[in-house]
């Protein structure tokens, strides 16, 4: 599995990837700092954000983002071999189909997970230097402050890779790339009213359940994908 996760690494121009996770991560901060803009310039009828609050909307800039991402990296390393069909070159290798695909899998997996935590300690540390030069938050942050950026960077961290499995089920099932971002799309609008503000121990029972979804879909469609591929 290692080879072919070298192999994977070299045939996937990681570079391109990087590039454009640091312009998503730009713009996320953009994004932000519109918000806290905006509350600046309307000290009246405006409240300043929390430090919390501010984490909270993060969490879902970055881990929908990148979501999307991941859905865009499965489409180009695994499900657009299905459309072209160069994917019967990459069966004809001596290797059993379900590690080629896995190998694709874990790359993608790792590189979103990379993606959501740098995205979250970017966000956590762009706000502490907001709120020590422009004062732009309501709070002092405090050690507390940052143990709960941290906590949410784990756990939404989590919750992305979990979710990005099921894009590239979809996409697979379906041998559609246009599916598997749309699906991601999806995931995004479903993301909030689902996850909320959920307590640590609500968050984990959701990501669980998350889990099981996303592991049946997946290992279906990997399944599906190597035994029903003529050569």
């Amino acid at each position: 599995m290692r080879r072919l996760l070298r192999l994977e690494i070299k045939k996937a121009n990681l570079k391109k990837y990087i590039i454009a996770a640091i312009v998503c991560i730009a713009f996320i901060l953009l994004f932000m700092t519109v918000s806290i803009v905006d509350t600046l310039a309307h000290p009246t009828t405006q409240v300043k954000d929390s430090f919390d609050s501010m984490i909270r909307m993060a969490s879902l800039l970055v881990t929908g983002t990148f979501l999307v991402f991941s859905s865009v990296m499965y489409v180009d390393t695994t499900i657009s071999g299905y459309k072209n069909r160069t994917v019967l070159i990459l069966f004809s290798y001596p290797i059993k189909r379900e590690r080629l695909i896995a190998a694709k899998m874990i790359l993608v997996s790792v590189f979103t997970a990379i993606a959501i935590f740098t995205g979250f300690l970017c966000s956590m540390a762009y706000l502490v230097f907001v709120e020590s030069h422009f004062d732009a938050l309501l709070n002092s942050v405090t050690s507390a402050n940052l143990q709960f950026g941290l906590l949410k960077a784990f756990e939404w961290t989590l919750l992305g890779v979990i979710l990005s499995l099921i894009p590239f089920g979809v996409g697979m099932l379906r041998k559609s790339t246009s599916t598997a971002i749309v699906c991601a799309f999806i995931l995004i609008v479903l993301m909030q009213p689902i996850m909320g503000r959920a307590t640590v121990g609500e968050f984990l029972l959701k990501t669980i359940v998350v889990l099981i979804i996303s592991a049946s879909i997946s290992v279906y469609a990997l399944r599906r994908s190597t035994h029903h591929v003529d050569l």
